[in-house]
């Protein structure tokens, strides 16, 4: 019992540190976007890269983090439905802690508050309109496919650039593209004290976005695994 009990806390910090990472990465592009005013395609650029570190140590650490273990779910795993559910809690409590912590620390500048408003109710404004909730939709897609191939070209590269590059490139792209990230979502509503069933729906629409892009992904990648292995043979 105490075995189990301690596993299922290692679960939980270890999610609560990939919450941790995100929210990181998270509050470096706003403070990148809101701070950078020579350029705001170039304060775009640097807070795209900056975010990338985050996803970087949660690699790194094999931190759990939602979006980069959910499409494996299709994989004969321990614990995998377990650590899904431990995963999106610790995850998104941790994140929309260090939201609250963001906020208490910069609700008064201006600057910062000003951007993180102008985002968040471009995210929230799809209630009632089909065509943004499906493109709201397809942003959580396309990010979910973005995380999954960083995670797996983690995984499987034998070389440190490689690793480097499989996590860079993904992420950054999923970022300037402004892709949905749904924990990272979940700081910014923190950030911005923005509660309502506008955050609330935004979330559960990015949620599956992410988890689909992320599923599909590793079934096509798994699909061209046996084929290139059923060729070989």
């Amino acid at each position: 019992m105490k075995e189990k009990i301690n596993k299922l806390l290692k679960y939980f910090v270890s999610g609560g540190l990939a919450g941790f990472f995100i929210s990181f990465g998270g509050l470096a592009y706003i403070l990148c976007n809101a701070y950078i005013k020579i350029d705001s395609g170039l304060a775009k650029f640097i807070g795209a890269l900056t975010f990338t570190v985050g996803l970087f140590f949660i690699c790194i650490f094999s931190l759990l983090l939602y979006t980069g273990k959910i499409g494996y779910v299709i994989d004969k795993e321990e614990d995998k439905f377990k650590k899904l559910i431990i995963c999106i809690v610790s995850n998104c409590l941790v994140a929309f802690a260090m939201g609250c912590i963001s906020y208490v620390i910069f609700k008064n500048n201006s600057d910062v508050m000003n951007y993180l408003d102008t985002i968040v109710a471009q995210k929230n404004n799809f209630l009632g309109n089909n065509m943004l909730s499906l493109e709201l939709l397809i942003k959580g897609y396309l990010c979910g496919v973005c995380v999954f191939i960083a995670t797996y070209i983690f995984k499987k590269s034998n070389t440190t650039l490689f690793k480097f590059l499989g996590i860079i490139i993904p992420i950054f792209l999923f970022v300037f593209s402004g892709f949905e990230h749904c924990i990272a979502n979940v700081f910014f509503v923190g950030f911005a004290m923005e509660f309502s069933w506008q955050a609330l729906c935004n979330f559960l629409l990015v949620l599956v976005g992410n988890s689909l892009g992320s599923i599909t992904f590793n079934a096509l990648f798994k699909y061209i695994e046996v084929k290139v292995h059923d060729k070989d043979n």
